[in-house]
């Protein structure tokens, strides 16, 4: 989004904090605010909105401001495909790697065999 560009808000957010640790973000929203935010739907229906924490707790509580998301990812102009002379698509083919490596890395060393105490056997559990 450009900074020059005024943000648009929406509703409110207010923040409950559980006993167990766990909190949870109520928002509402006026009809006005509702009837708005169906004038600002993306082409496929849908609206992106941004949750953020206030700097300032406002007079109401309110912990969180709710603004429209206008953030739109750059075009990258589409390259045609390749065609062959006869006008048919041709699937890239797939080159396997020019360099396969030299050797096996070493296998590992057979681990020593350690000699057995001389325990002797009695009745304790351990």
């Amino acid at each position: 989004m450009n900074n020059q560009q005024q943000k648009t808000y929406f509703g409110n957010g207010k923040e409950h904090v559980f006993q167990d640790g766990g909190s949870v973000i109520r928002v509402s929203f006026s009809a006005e605010d509702l009837k708005n935010m169906q004038n600002c739907l993306n082409d496929r229906g849908y609206i992106n909105l941004n949750i953020n924490r206030r700097q300032q707790i406002s007079q109401y509580g309110h912990t969180h401001s709710i603004s429209l998301d206008t953030w739109q990812p750059q075009q990258q102009p589409q390259q045609p495909p390749q065609q062959q002379s006869q006008g048919q698509y041709q699937q890239p083919q797939y080159q396997a790697p020019q360099s396969a490596p030299a050797q096996a890395p070493p296998a590992m060393p057979a681990r020593p065999q350690m000699p057995m105490p001389n325990v002797e056997q009695d009745d304790t559990p351990f």
